[in-house]
């Protein structure tokens, strides 16, 4: 049993499915995951005798709804899921492409026991699918055996690529590129939407750069 935000990413839903994992959403709001749903939800699949493995999120720039969730959110949702005995995976692909202020510390800088997900698919090219994740110990490891069963052989050829990039370039410079052409992309969509869209249509106002945006 899986909890993850609702909406979420199309993706990872696919990949628990693909595993026969059942996904149970739970609602947001402007400011991310309702933490009192957080904590029912969890309380009643307990109470049906379904054991919860953790919460998949994505704080930053959420694909698809574009929504960012607060600093005192992340804390209550952290808190939620410790109280409830919830492992927490944060997703963070996009989080160094914040286009409008500095990004807000990631759950894992406060709660060392959440497993954190990163890709340089988003910050160096789309054609090297190469991601990483930092985890407790116990966890790393049997990733590594997961991750070895799945693929059999990583690509070693886009890792030794990434590794050159980040020694040898001015790889945040090439991010803050990056940011100005996402931020110009933004606004030109929020300006269309201004003005194409019905009376009474909403939509989110993205801070940062996502597969969505």
């Amino acid at each position: 049993m899986i909890l993850a935000e609702s909406p979420s990413y199309v993706g990872a839903l696919g990949t628990f499915l693909s595993y026969q994992a059942d996904v149970v959403h739970i609602p947001s709001d402007a400011d991310g995951i309702d933490p009192a749903a957080l904590r029912d939800t969890t309380r009643r699949l307990k109470a049906e005798g379904r054991r919860v493995k953790f919460l998949y999120t994505i704080p930053n720039y959420n694909n698809p709804s574009g929504i960012t969730q607060t600093l005192q959110r992340r804390h209550e949702v952290v808190a939620a899921c410790a109280a409830e005995g919830v492992i927490v995976v944060e997703d963070n692909p996009y989080g160094l492409l914040s286009l409008d202020a500095e990004p807000l510390p990631a759950m894992r800088s406060f709660e060392p026991n959440v497993i954190y997900l990163g890709s340089f698919s988003k910050t160096f090219a789309p054609g090297f699918r190469v991601g990483w994740v930092l985890a407790p110990h116990g966890v790393r490891e049997k990733l590594v055996l997961a991750q070895e069963s799945a693929t059999l052989c990583p690509p070693v050829f886009s890792q030794f690529a990434i590794s050159d990039y980040l020694a040898n370039q001015d790889w945040r410079g090439q991010i803050t590129v990056f940011k100005d052409m996402y931020r110009e992309r933004r606004d030109s969509m929020l300006t269309a939407l201004e003005e194409f869209m019905p009376a009474g249509s909403t939509w989110t106002h993205p801070a940062g750069a996502s597969s969505s945006g």
